[in-house]
């Protein structure tokens, strides 16, 4: 599982931050894994130490029993509460009164929302576009996690049964590596509401925040929202499907996604992964850089 984030220097302050650049999507990583470990990979990129309340809006790509696509995606987007303020400001007005929700499969298939836009690609492209360097350019933080499926079916029976679903090591991989990049901030977690996923995360959060007594302070709420009323969600879901589409298509991914994906992630700092030892669970991972 691979954690990158990009951001601008603009976003909270700009302080004392050395970034990595790339102009294309880094190479995915490789889950070091045996029968005794779970080990994703990870990076992130991080604007500022000053002490403050964080809102991160998550989201997820990809099905593990999914044939077509070789890896699952779990990312998304932190940032301060006046900054997602200003954000969903400015995300709503781009939308304006062509659409009124971005849910990035239906955009690209001129489904749901962006149904009958079939002759009105580039204005849908165009509103992609610049939503993408909203979500880039107020934020404190763009992350994403990607995992091979292949790593996680050669893990014993048992130890899969455990992770259950590379979606929650995600998860997990990105609460972790947020916590690490702000340390001593709190965190407001928000996921979709989907049932397919959110009961698991829930009770991930709760087991996180009674293993560790930072976690019990520093993540005082989990939202569960409908993504079509949330612009964080629908930024976490533009985050984890481009990636996502890149990772599985790349160079013969959708112009436009692969626009988007170079928009939202352009620069990286730290690697490291995360670890799950044997007979461990979900909650108890261990980040090493």
């Amino acid at each position: 599982m691979v954690f990158e984030t990009a951001k601008s220097q603009k976003a909270m302050g700009g302080v004392g931050c050395t970034h990595g650049q790339y102009n294309q999507l880094a190479e995915r990583g490789t889950l070091v894994s045996t029968q005794e470990t779970f080990s994703p990979l990870w990076g992130a990129s991080l604007e500022s130490t000053v002490m403050m309340a964080l809102q991160a809006y998550f989201d997820e790509s990809g099905k593990l029993q999914d044939k077509n696509a070789d890896h699952v995606v779990f990312g998304g987007i932190a940032g301060k509460m006046d900054e997602v303020s200003v954000f969903s400001r400015k995300w709503q007005a781009i939308l304006g009164s062509d659409v009124d929700h971005i849910h990035m499969k239906d955009a690209m298939h001129f489904n749901g929302a962006f149904r009958g836009w079939g002759n009105r690609e580039s204005r849908r492209d165009e509103i992609l576009i610049e939503c993408a360097k909203v979500a880039f350019e107020n934020s404190a933080m763009l992350i994403v996690s990607e995992m091979e499926k292949k790593a996680f079916h050669s893990l014993a029976e048992t130890q899969r049964k455990r992770l259950k679903n590379p979606v929650y090591g995600g998860f997990e991989g990105c609460v972790r590596a947020l916590a690490q990049s702000f340390p001593g901030h709190d965190f407001n977690l928000w996921y979709d509401e989907s049932q397919e996923y959110a009961e698991t995360c829930l009770k991930m959060y709760q087991r996180m925040k009674s293993m560790h007594v930072n976690f019990a302070h520093r993540l005082p709420s989990i939202t569960f929202a409908n993504d079509e009323k949330c612009p964080g969600l629908q930024a976490a879901d533009m985050v984890a499907y481009s990636a996502f589409v890149v990772g599985r298509d790349g160079s013969s991914a959708p112009r436009i996604v692969k626009a988007i994906n170079s928009t939202l992630r352009k620069e990286i700092n730290g690697k490291g992964h995360l670890l799950y030892t044997k007979g461990e669970t979900l909650g108890s991972g261990i980040l090493e850089s």
